[in-house]
């Protein structure tokens, strides 16, 4: 059997499943490994009997020398992984264990997530443009939704939103998801959808090509998130990924159980995820949605909060003293 001949039927069986994300990624691994071959043993075949570890180290190490970081190689030995082992299974050749002596792990990489007070400095900026108005207002939807990510956003329709809640399948998962509505993502879905058109935002537009319309949504709502992150200041940098990752980290931060945070972004896998959604109810998902909105928005309100007690005391202390000393008629200043 021709490894290579194997990857492509699989690449054409995750389109067929509507995977396009997925289809493109193993296309890119199984260009890559063709291109070693190439370059390195003068084929484009590979037959599976021959699919040994010498070659995978070989293929990782050539990676490397192009400059491919770490997790991308481990990117592409993951999905090599898994198309040998569904090729194995459909050949019936015994698996020669090739992936035991090259990096499949997740190292470490910048950090993704931004803190409460970046949150705050986002609600509060003021867009020069409708493209960032819109990507300010996708950003802070996707983070007041327990993280939703952008393509779940764009899928989103009326029919999405029952009960005053959004209840949707996560595109990478197919994991259902249900989030309480809460006001402030109700205002930003008010803004913008008309009820004229299928979906909530005006991000898919043409019904024969929503791919195209979703990558090109995606790249102009990167490139206002870069150019909002400039206007924040030094050391700011959204993109798409951002509103999912704070949203995990402030959680974790208000003590918010790891069940919880993974149950609300639909990131575990498929037996854990039925393990949380038999143990977990929706309400711990508002509970923990309710608790990280209400610390973002907290700030502004304290501030009037404080201003107000403020003026109530020295309206208390006036009256008190006026009441006490009328006979020494003492006047008392105040500026607020």
């Amino acid at each position: 059997m021709d490894f290579i001949v194997f990857m492509e039927k699989e690449i054409l069986n995750k389109k067929r499943q509507g995977k396009i994300k997925t289809a493109k990624n193993y296309q890119a691994a199984r260009n890559t490994l063709v291109q070693f071959l190439a370059e390195k043993r003068s084929t484009t075949v590979l037959e599976l009997e021959t699919f040994d570890a010498h070659l995978v180290k070989a293929f990782e190490n050539y990676l490397l020398s192009k400059k491919i970081c770490k997790n991308s190689t481990s990117f592409y030995m993951r999905i090599l992984r898994a198309v040998y082992n569904r090729a194995i299974s459909a050949s019936g050749i015994p698996s020669r264990q090739p992936f035991g002596t090259v990096y499949t792990g997740i190292a470490k990489t910048v950090k993704r997530a931004v803190n409460i007070q970046i949150v705050q400095q986002i609600m509060k900026f003021t867009p020069t443009t409708p493209s960032m108005e819109f990507a300010k207002d996708a950003f802070l939807f996707c983070f007041f939704s327990c993280g939703m990510p952008f393509i779940d956003m764009a899928k989103l329709t009326a029919k999405n939103i029952q009960d005053g809640r959004i209840t949707y399948t996560r595109s990478k998962t197919n994991q259902q998801l249900s989030i309480k509505i809460e006001p402030v993502m109700e205002r930003i879905i008010h803004k913008y959808y008309n009820g004229k058109r299928e979906y909530l935002f005006p991000i898919l537009k043409d019904p024969k090509n929503h791919h195209a319309d979703y990558h090109r949504a995606l790249r102009l709502y990167n490139q206002n998130l870069n150019k909002i992150s400039q206007s924040l200041g030094k050391g700011v940098h959204l993109t798409s990924y951002v509103p999912r990752h704070s949203w995990a980290s402030i959680a974790h931060e208000q003590n918010i159980s790891m069940n919880v945070i993974s149950e609300s972004l639909g990131h575990c896998n498929e037996s854990t995820t039925s393990i949380y959604i038999k143990s977990l109810s929706t309400k711990n998902t508002d509970q923990a949605n309710e608790r990280i909105l209400k610390k973002v928005l907290s700030g502004e309100q304290k501030k009037k909060q404080q201003k107000t007690e403020t003026y109530l005391n020295l309206v208390f202390f006036r009256k008190f003293y006026e009441y006490h000393d009328k006979t020494a008629r003492k006047t008392f200043t105040y500026s607020f």
